[in-house]
């Protein structure tokens, strides 16, 4: 389990720096155009990101999570491309730190709601990663409706093929 956890936190700072190199790329109005999606732009995604990692981030390691989150959009993308970089390669430090015996151990916290949950740290690990994949996705999908036409790939397959090169 260890060398799948370690290949998919690798992946998942490599995909987001593939992704935010192609973002930074943009022009800021077009990052923070509206469109329809789970989030309301670009800039606004790549915000969310940022946030979601640091939520986790600190119920793993049991820091409170309140006023952790950046929600002015008056923010430059600039500043959260790097933000989101600085959170994505810590959290692969972590993973890259973490030992089997980590990995299986239960981590209880708190929801946003107040719900109080216990799941193994694998198991949250899979789900940041796997989440990070998912608003990847949508970010691609708005900048071809944007008309972007120079598009980064961020699938596994391309970085498991790329890492032999």
């Amino acid at each position: 389990m260890q060398a799948i956890i370690n290949l998919y936190a690798s992946f998942n700072l490599w995909a987001d720096k593939r992704i935010t190199d192609a973002v930074a790329l943009m022009s800021e109005e077009k990052t923070k155009q509206e469109l329809k999606s789970s989030f309301t732009s670009i800039h606004s995604t790549l915000i969310h990101l940022g946030n979601a990692q640091i939520a986790w981030t600190n119920r793993i390691h049991k820091v409170s999570v309140p006023d952790i989150a950046v929600t002015d959009m008056s923010h430059s993308t600039d500043f959260i491309v790097k933000r989101l970089l600085n959170l994505s390669t810590e959290w692969e430090k972590f993973m890259l730190s973490t030992t089997e015996v980590d990995l299986l151990k239960p981590v209880s916290y708190k929801t946003i709601r107040g719900e109080d949950f216990t799941e193994q740290l694998f198991e949250i690990a899979m789900h940041v990663m796997n989440h990070a994949t998912y608003h990847r996705g949508q970010m691609i999908t708005m900048m071809r409706e944007l008309g972007e036409t120079v598009l980064p790939r961020t699938d596994l397959i391309e970085y498991v093929r790329r890492r032999k090169d």
